[in-house]
């Protein structure tokens, strides 16, 4: 009777251990998760309606898992076009759960003889946090994105105007509605061509210490479209600015003004391009923090030298060319 109990335990211990070794072979852990975690498995490249994102997430103790996707358009920037919060359990192991990204029809449809004046979206992105659990739930709630315990952000691909595909319409059209539609539907309207390159100085100028200069207006785009865009971008711009110096002397003061910007109150800011009199480039910009900043680069005298000052967002780089010598400054 003991030797049957004995080949009964081996047998046992022998099960076991193939159990746990088929578990190790397939993957599988046993090992529980402490700590509250989110991601996607599968997110949208392109801002499209409809798309099946799964969210692989797990929580420590009861919290709220969070979904959002912001957008920007010309005149709204980071508006929130879905929204979506369940209550997360703590459990030993990760859970996966199915959410359908749903947007407006302006959004992500062209436009049609039903859906009129769709909205041209500039960036989105997609983002999923977990935060404490409310006793309350309220709008507000959702600014807990900086208090978040975990989180994650994918950028979203925005779809222009005219490559969006249409809208099934449950509704139709009079035969009449109709023709006129197909006649229309596939022009695309045209802006009137405008330029992108402004020329400050068409001749050669010559500076001999006056106090006075040569002033120039540029005026604004004529279509809205444009001068919507260009005034967005004004506090994160993308331009270059290049001409020609040939300095015979050093500037007989401490600065001496190179290219100067005004704003229509007649105040002076960011750009500007100056000259020592001790034989550098002096260039002044503001920081994203709107503090001044200034940094130089020598320039030789009897030379002509090209100056190339491009600003590209947050970052501002500096190109001086004297014939064959070349120098480069970047600054952020």
């Amino acid at each position: 009777m003991r030797t049957s109990e004995t080949e009964w335990g081996n047998a046992f211990c022998g099960i076991i251990f193939l159990s746990q070794l088929f578990a190790c072979s397939a993957g599988f852990t046993t090992q529980a998760i402490h700590r509250s975690s989110v991601r996607f498995l599968n997110p949208p490249d392109q801002l499209v309606n409809g798309h099946l994102l799964q969210i692989l997430y797990h929580c420590e103790t009861i919290q709220v898992v969070r979904v959002e996707v912001l957008a920007s358009s010309l005149t709204k920037s980071l508006v929130g076009i879905f929204k979506k919060s369940w209550v997360c359990n703590p459990g030993l192991g990760q859970k996966k759960r199915d959410v359908k990204l749903d947007f407006p029809d302006q959004l992500v449809y062209r436009e049609d003889y039903f859906l009129r004046h769709p909205i041209q979206v500039f960036d989105a992105y997609l983002r999923a946090w977990i935060s404490e659990y409310p006793d309350h739930v309220t709008g507000a709630d959702w600014n807990s994105y900086n208090r978040a315990i975990t989180r994650t952000l994918h950028f979203i691909d925005p779809v222009p105007l005219y490559s969006r595909p249409y809208k099934r319409q449950q509704r139709t059209l009079r035969w009449d509605q109709d023709i006129i539609w197909r006649i229309k539907k596939d022009r695309i309207p045209q802006c009137e061509a405008e330029q992108d390159a402004v020329h400050l100085l068409r001749f050669l100028y010559a500076c001999t210490g006056e106090n006075f200069g040569v002033l120039r207006k540029l005026h604004p785009y004529r279509d809205r479209i444009l001068e919507a865009e260009r005034l967005t971008s004004i506090f994160s711009p993308r331009c270059s600015l290049a001409t020609w110096i040939y300095l015979v002397e050093w500037c007989p003061v401490s600065f001496c003004g190179v290219l100067y910007y005004l704003d229509d109150n007649n105040e002076y800011h960011s750009p500007s391009i100056l000259l020592t009199n001790k034989g550098y480039l002096h260039i002044q910009v503001n920081l994203v923090s709107d503090e001044p900043h200034a940094f130089q680069m020598s320039i030789p005298l009897n030379t002509w030298c090209q100056v190339q000052l491009t600003l590209d967002h947050s970052a501002a780089n500096l190109t001086v060319i004297c014939e064959e010598l070349q120098s480069k400054m970047g600054y952020r």
